[in-house]
C-alpha cells in the first residue's frame, strides 16, 4: 500500500469518528433558510454552520431537541457551502435521516465543502441540481462560432480537491447534473458570394450526477439513489450567409457534452471509501451532437456533429485517483445512453457528413487505469443494458463478490436482480437498499465480515443490523433477516 493511500485511509477513518471536533455545539432552532445571521435568537442551519467554523477548533451543528419532527429545510438562498479552514474535523450532526431532510428544491446544488476536514451524519438531501453555463449563440450574419456550454458537477454535492467530507447513516437523493448546451454559430455574412457559417459551440460535461469528488469523501451506512448526469447538447453549425451571388459554406456544429459516473464520480487525486452504503437508479446520458449548417448552390453544407460519450452508469473513477474502495456495497440499477450524432447540413453542392453516436461505457462502474476500484463483498447487478464494469475494476484479495454479467475482473458469483435482490421502496424508506431475496447466492457468502485488508471487523449494516445473522456475513450492504435463510444454524 503507498504512503498516499494509507494516509488517506487514516484520514477518513477520523473523520468518520469526528476526530477533533469541537465539544460544544450551535443549536439549529429554525428551518427556515432566512435566520438573523449570526444564532443569538433564531438559528438556521446556515447561520449555524457560518458560526461553528468561526470558532477554533469550529463547533459542532447539532437540531434542537423542542423541534416537532419531520422537517424540511428548503434552500432559498442557494447551495450551503462549508470551508473549514482549521485542523479539527467540523461535523453537522442530524436527528435521523428520517426526520430532517435539507432540499434545495431543484435550484441549486445542495453542499459544497470546499476545505478542511468534515463530517456529516443522520440526514438526508436532496433535491440539488446543477446545470452548465448556456452560453447563448453568436450572432448572425458574423460567421462566429458558438461558445461551448459549461459543464455540471455535483447535482447534490461537491468535494473540492482541498476537502475531506464523511456522510454517516445519511440519504442523498434526487440529485440532477446538466451539462450546458453548446451556442450555435451564426450564419455568414452577406457580401460577395456570402461568408461561411460559424461553428456550434461543444456541449458541456456532466460529472456526478449525486455527487462529484476531487477531495476525498467516505460513504458509511448511507445511500445515493435516483440520480442522473447529461451532457449538455452541442450547437448548430451556422448557415452560410446568403448573398445575391449565392450563399456560403455551412458551419459544422458542436459535439454533445459527455456524462460520467451519474450516481458518483471521482476525480484524478480524489479517493472514495464506501462501506455498507447503496448506490442505486442512476442514469448517464451523452447530450446530442448538433446539425450542420446549410451551405449554398456551390458550396457546401456544415458536418453534423458526433453524439457525447458516457462513462459510468453509477459509479465513475477517473485516472489517478487515489483510492476507491467497495466494502459491503450494493450498487444496483445504473443505466448508460450516449448521444446522438447530429445530421449535416440539408442544402449544398456537397452534403457533409454526419455525427456519430457516442460510446457509452460501464453501466455499473467505470475505472480509468492505471489504479483501480477495489471490491470487498460488493454487489454490481440490475443493470440497463452493457457491461456492468468497464476498465480497472477488481477484488480484494480472497474476497467474494457478485456481478450480472461476470464483466467485473475477479468477480465470483454472477446473478442477475431477481435472483439477488428484492428492493425496498426508493420513494418511502429512510435508508433505502436492497434486501437479500430468500436462498439467494449472496447470503453468507462472504469469505470473511471484515473492511479490505482483512485487519478490522465490520459489525453491522447499512441500517444497523447486526452481522452476520448466519454462519457468515451476506454480500452487499444489507444484512438478511431470514431467521432461517441458509438452514438451521
Amino acid at each position: 500500500m503507498s504512503i498516499r493511500r494509507a494516509l488517506l485511509l487514516l484520514s477518513l477513518a477520523c473523520v468518520a469518528i469526528e476526530c477533533g471536533a469541537g465539544s460544544s455545539g450551535i443549536v439549529v432552532n429554525d428551518f427556515g433558510d432566512a435566520g438573523s445571521g449570526n444564532c443569538t435568537t433564531t438559528c438556521t442551519l446556515r447561520d449555524a454552520i457560518a458560526v461553528a467554523l468561526t470558532s477554533v477548533p469550529p463547533k459542532s451543528v447539532v437540531f434542537s431537541g423542542t423541534a416537532v419532527w419531520p422537517q424540511t429545510i428548503t434552500l432559498t438562498q442557494g447551495q450551503l457551502v462549508v470551508n473549514n479552514t482549521s485542523a479539527s474535523t467540523f461535523s453537522i450532526i442530524g436527528p435521523d435521516a428520517a426526520k430532517l431532510a435539507v432540499s434545495a428544491n431543484n435550484l441549486s446544488r445542495v453542499l459544497q465543502v470546499s476545505g478542511g476536514s468534515n463530517a456529516i451524519s443522520s440526514l438526508t438531501l436532496r433535491e440539488g441540481k446543477t446545470t452548465g453555463t448556456s452560453p447563448g449563440n453568436a450572432f448572425n450574419g458574423t460567421g462566429g462560432n458558438g461558445q461551448g456550454g459549461g459543464s455540471a458537477l455535483g447535482g447534490c454535492i461537491l468535494v473540492d480537491a482541498t476537502a475531506t467530507l464523511a456522510i454517516i447513516a445519511s440519504d442523498i437523493r434526487n440529485c440532477v447534473a446538466l451539462g450546458g448546451t453548446g451556442g450555435n454559430g451564426g450564419s455568414g455574412d452577406t457580401s460577395g458570394s456570402g461568408g461561411p457559417g460559424g461553428s456550434g459551440g461543444d456541449g458541456g460535461a456532466a460529472l456526478g450526477g449525486g455527487i462529484y469528488v476531487a477531495g476525498n469523501l467516505s460513504l458509511v451506512q448511507s445511500d445515493v439513489v435516483i440520480t442522473s448526469a447529461t451532457g449538455g447538447p452541442g450547437g448548430k453549425g451556422g448557415d452560410g450567409g446568403l448573398s445575391a451571388f449565392g450563399a456560403g459554406a455551412g458551419g459544422n456544429a458542436g459535439p454533445g457534452g459527455s456524462a460520467a459516473g451519474a450516481g458518483i464520480a471521482i476525480a484524478g487525486g480524489g479517493g472514495l471509501l464506501i462501506r455498507n452504503t447503496t448506490l442505486a437508479s442512476a442514469a448517464a446520458n451523452g447530450g446530442n451532437g448538433g446539425n450542420g449548417g446549410n451551405g449554398g448552390v456551390f458550396t457546401v453544407s456544415g458536418n453534423g456533429a458526433n453524439g457525447g460519450n458516457v462513462r459510468g452508469g453509477l459509479l465513475y473513477s477517473a485516472s489517478g485517483v487515489v483510492l476507491a474502495d467497495l466494502e459491503f456495497a450494493t450498487l444496483f440499477h445504473g443505466s448508460t445512453a450516449a448521444g446522438a450524432g447530429g445530421a449535416p447540413g440539408a442544402t449544398g453542392v456537397t452534403i457533409g457528413s454526419g455525427g456519430l453516436s457516442g460510446t457509452a461505457l460501464g453501466t455499473g462502474i467505470y475505472a480509468d487505469p492505471p489504479l483501480y476500484v477495489i471490491a470487498s463483498s460488493s454487489i454490481v447487478t440490475g443493470m440497463s443494458g452493457g457491461n456492468s464494469c468497464y476498465g480497472a475494476v477488481t477484488i480484494d484479495p480472497g474476497s467474494a463478490n457478485l456481478d450480472q454479467d461476470g464483466s467485473c475482473s475477479g468477480f465470483t458469483l454472477h446473478d442477475p436482480l431477481v435472483q439477488v435482490l428484492a428492493p425496498l421502496a426508493l420513494e418511502a424508506t429512510s435508508w433505502p437498499g436492497y434486501q437479500p431475496v430468500y436462498h439467494s447466492s449472496i447470503i453468507d457468502a462472504a469469505t470473511g465480515c471484515s473492511r479490505i485488508g482483512g485487519a478490522i471487523a465490520i459489525g453491522n449494516d447499512q441500517h444497523g443490523t447486526q452481522r452476520p445473522l448466519g454462519t457468515q456475513c451476506d454480500l452487499g450492504a444489507i444484512e438478511s433477516d431470514y431467521v432461517f435463510a441458509d438452514g438451521f444454524n
